[in-house]
């Protein structure tokens, strides 16, 4: 499984973990801190590609070093920062779709007047959150001394860590049913996680585990666009059931479409990862 190209880096793979490991932690503080100052999309979005990047470097450092206190608690930390951040994010791309759902611009203003009020909510909230997570625990792992790492040790935690994300995807995929969203985001989520974990290691795994890079990429922007387009859908079904939204021809028509193209998207994105083998 592991490489025989010469890493572009120019380190070993226990040189690079280490390495990594401080680069992602530096990157997750720095993307904290601009949340801190403004909680925009583009930050949120930033806070949350390096949440997801570290936690590729924390599959592999818990093989190293399963039992470590610090490890354990910067995970917890990390799915904290996820949680906290998944909704808001969810509403910030929902914004932004809401004013390129429709033509008609009394009922565009209406839609984007309700979203921003939730958006302004969640956002504040995000940001009581977020200020209440101690980063401590994110310092004293990147400070954590790991010259004892062999290259042997290395190797075997790259390999398992690898191992592990891609037997979760299968798993995930395996009990999938054709009408089944849940399922379907739960596969999404386990995609993200084994794709991280190649890119941030990609000079150091084999080629033929490298080249499914890009059909994951592809795959993980396509179960992307349905979930964003499902989160949009259901939101408007919710606003229309609580009378929140004036249910007009078009906004129905527009409901109508949507649910309908994610529902047949999803039949297609099971069908295909019934289909692939990782």
């Amino acid at each position: 499984m592991m490489s025989t190209r010469k890493p572009t880096t120019g380190l070993s793979l226990s040189q690079a973990i280490p390495r990594e490991l401080r680069k992602r932690v530096l990157d997750l503080l720095e993307a904290r801190d601009r949340c801190l100052h403004a909680m925009t999309e583009p930050n949120v979005h930033e806070l949350r590609l390096a949440a997801r990047h570290l936690q590729a470097v924390l599959d592999v450092c818990k093989r190293i070093d399963p039992e470590s206190p610090a490890m354990n608690e910067a995970r917890e930390q990390l799915h904290e920062l996820l949680a906290l951040s998944g909704p808001l994010r969810d509403a910030q791309l929902r914004t932004l779709a809401l004013g390129r759902s429709l033509g008609n611009a009394a009922v565009r203003r209406d839609l984007e007047r309700n979203g921003l009020l939730e958006l302004r909510k969640r956002e504040r909230h995000a940001a009581r959150q977020l200020a209440h997570t101690d980063p401590a625990c994110f310092i004293r792992i990147a400070t954590q001394n790991w010259s004892a790492i062999t290259p042997q040790v290395a190797r075997g935690a790259l390999r398992l860590a690898i191992s592990h994300r891609g037997r979760k995807l299968r798993e995930r995929t395996a009990m999938l049913e054709p009408d089944d969203p849940s399922g379907l985001h739960r596969v999404r989520i386990a995609l993200k996680r084994y794709r991280y974990l190649l890119r941030v290691f990609a000079p150091y795994i084999a080629e033929r585990i490298h080249t499914r890079s890009g059909p994951i990429e592809r795959l993980q922007h396509r179960l992307g666009k349905w979930h964003d387009t499902r989160m949009l859908s259901e939101w408007l079904q919710g606003r229309i059931k609580k009378n929140a939204l004036s249910p007009g021809r078009s906004v129905m028509n527009l409901v109508e479409q949507k649910m309908a193209w994610c529902d047949h998207e999803q039949r297609l994105l099971i069908a295909y990862l019934k289909r692939v083998s990782w």
